[in-house]
């Protein structure tokens, strides 16, 4: 804002003065330059989008990169985990894996995620092999 001057008011002046003209040149430019090239649209999203966002990362999420038993199938027969281990011949490491983390029998399996999996340092051939195996020993629920 010019301060109150004669020399910065427009209509105490018929011609405009020198100060006045190099002001008004230098709001020209200074509105020029900060102008955008594009608009800009501001949006306000409420927490539901939020809310919503996350539901559909979950729901498009594959299926098994959760979970070892796929949501499409449902526990196969119960035995020991050393039975079910050797019957889908998996190695011993896997077998000592399961153990050591306290898998006594398959049903338990069902509960088993791959991030689990990960943490109990299986590597990834041993995840594909309980993958595998889990597949074969489950049932499909699909008819």
């Amino acid at each position: 804002m010019p301060p109150n001057n004669k020399l910065f008011d427009v209509a105490s002046v018929s011609r405009n003065s020198l100060v006045l003209q190099r002001r008004k040149a230098e709001q020209r430019q200074a509105s020029e330059a900060a102008a955008p090239s594009a608009p800009i649209f501001n949006l306000s999203l409420g927490n539901d989008f939020l809310h919503s966002t996350n539901n559909i990362k979950n729901s498009s999420r594959a299926p098994d990169s959760l979970s070892l038993l796929d949501p499409s199938r449902t526990a196969g027969p119960d035995m020991p985990i050393t039975t079910f281990c050797t019957h889908y011949e998996l190695g011993d490491p896997i077998v000592r894996k399961l153990t050591e983390n306290g898998y006594s029998h398959a049903r338990m399996l069902r509960f088993v995620q791959i991030s689990e999996l990960t943490q109990m340092e299986f590597r990834l051939g041993d995840i594909a092999a309980m993958k595998d195996a889990v597949e074969q020993w489950s049932v499909s629920t699909s008819n």
